[in-house]
């Protein structure tokens, strides 16, 4: 098939108008998303993208739209392809993916578009390539195994093969696990509220709750960034080639004024740990403003310090009695983890999650190119 391969220009500024190539682009990132989770829940649209890419002071994006020789329209869009590449950590380290729409499989597209990627990521002087990409739940014995010992994708798969292919290898699977949120009148909330008190018994008085909805008040942005840098390399990450992420608070401002300007919703559960009057844990969700059924669980996150305490447990089961409030129109929860991530998985589980998909963490290491 022949194609165009067009690069998105990146935005002047978050005020400029959204180029019709984020429409396109939204196009084949939604038809993949309904194809594969069979609903919108995890859609961006084309202003998000938009806004996403006005600022690229932490990130640099290059993303392109393939369309049939000739054609422009957004609904003609036939892949899509991207590259993030972090600015202000993990210099070595580029993100990429392809992704053809459902309805133009098995022509050639993806091949096509690769080219224009490895090109981009020559000139770049990245070393770690790394592709997340989504499974079906796979528990055949000849499953290709993650390089973590633990999670398995089916290796028939056709990006499981291309990748392969392509010298990737599997590091790491996360769980894609689903919350059906229940009913205000199932006997669910009273368990919930249940477990919430026990916990907060165990952790006791050295620990409180502290909540907000939206950006992140300004008295707690410092220990906000911190916890979020332990947390970028506390997180099980098997072999992938990361390092800590650099947070400050001016990184947490801009990230807030994003997720608003995004037209996103927010609430954040911390525990400040009474006698140092520090946040030493933390649980965000986040929904589209405009299609709030589906909500994305984030990090959560306590630190090492402070652990064995049952903090975990505790601002999860309370930041989802804060949804309750906050978005009574959500419908289910979206969260992701580490295969061996074993503590948080059990807690979950005991939440209600159930295992929908995995999502595989792939990677190559390539030579820095010649000067």
């Amino acid at each position: 098939m022949n194609i165009d391969i067009v690069q998105i220009p990146l935005p002047h500024s978050a005020e400029a108008p959204v180029d019709p190539l984020y429409e396109a682009y939204a196009h084949v990132s939604r038809a993949e998303d309904i194809h594969f989770y069979g609903n919108d829940d995890l859609v961006s649209d084309a202003r998000e993208y938009f806004i996403e890419d006005a600022n690229q002071k932490y990130q640099r994006t290059a993303r392109w739209v393939a369309f049939p020789a000739g054609e422009r329209a957004p609904e003609r869009a036939v892949a899509i392809a991207a590259i993030d590449y972090p600015v202000a950590d993990n210099t070595h380290l580029a993100y990429t993916w392809i992704v053809t729409h459902p309805e133009w499989r098995s022509q050639g597209i993806a091949t096509a578009l690769l080219p224009t990627i490895e090109e981009s990521l020559r000139h770049s002087g990245r070393t770690t390539i790394q592709v997340w990409s989504n499974h079906s739940p796979y528990r055949g014995e000849d499953g290709l195994e993650a390089k973590s010992g633990v999670g398995r994708v089916n290796p028939a798969e056709p990006s499981a093969r291309w990748l392969t292919a392509l010298g990737y290898e599997l590091e790491q699977t996360e769980r894609h696990s689903v919350l059906d949120i229940p009913a205000d009148d199932d006997p669910w909330w009273r368990e919930l509220r249940a477990r919430r008190e026990k916990d907060a018994a165990t952790a006791g008085a050295l620990y409180e709750l502290v909540q907000w909805q939206g950006a992140t008040p300004p008295e707690s942005r410092e220990d906000y960034a911190r916890l979020r840098e332990r947390m970028s390399v506390d997180a099980p990450d098997a072999d992938l080639d990361f390092e800590e992420e650099k947070w400050d608070e001016e990184r947490i401002a801009d990230r807030d004024a994003r997720t608003a300007e995004m037209g996103r919703g927010a609430i954040m559960t911390a525990v400040r740990h009474v006698p140092s009057g520090i946040l030493v844990a933390y649980s965000e969700l986040y929904w589209p403003l405009e299609r709030p059924a589906g909500v994305w669980q984030f990090d959560t996150f306590v630190h090492g310090e402070h652990r064995g305490h049952r903090l975990g447990a505790l601002v999860k089961a309370a930041n989802l009695q804060l949804l309750r409030e906050v978005n009574p129109l959500s419908q289910r929860i979206h969260t992701w983890n580490a295969g061996e991530n074993e503590h948080m998985l059990a807690i979950n589980v005991e939440l209600g999650f159930a295992p929908r998909s995995v999502e595989g963490g792939w990677q190559k290491r390539v030579a820095p190119p010649a000067l």
